[in-house]
């Protein structure tokens, strides 16, 4: 919940701050380590997903307001190039995976059932296989 004084807006401006502030430091501790280290932004049922009419699990993303949050952050986070130009560390959108998902891939409001989960991590995979 939000203070009075907030809105969704601003609430999501800020956690894209605090994401790419704590991003940054997370690079230079791998960095200085000579870890490879992974940031995966990953998808959520506000952005890039439109669920079925009947799907109840989803369908608070069409509330108006209640999914603003995320999909203003998100559209934040994909315009900054920072984050793909962290030192020390790998940045991946992976929140479109679901843009033309056949199914219903969440088993409720928040987590992802067993093979939507699959597909996650195939692309996360792929992603870490790269610099092994």
């Amino acid at each position: 919940k939000l203070p009075y004084n907030s809105t969704e807006k601003f609430a999501a401006e800020n956690i894209v701050t605090k994401l790419l502030d704590n991003s940054i430091h997370l690079g230079r501790i791998c960095k200085s380590y000579k870890v490879n280290c992974f940031r995966f932004l990953q998808p959520v049922a506000a952005v890039d997903y439109d669920p079925p009419p009947d799907d109840l699990l989803t369908n608070w993303t069409q509330k108006k307001g209640l999914s603003s949050r995320f999909k203003h952050g998100y559209k934040i986070i994909r315009k900054k190039e920072e984050f793909t130009k962290i030192k020390g560390l790998i940045f991946k959108d992976t929140s479109n995976i679901f843009k033309n998902y056949s199914g219903i891939p969440y088993i409720d409001s928040g987590h992802y059932s067993p093979r939507a989960n699959k597909l996650i991590a195939e692309e996360i995979y792929s992603v870490i296989e790269k610099v092994l």
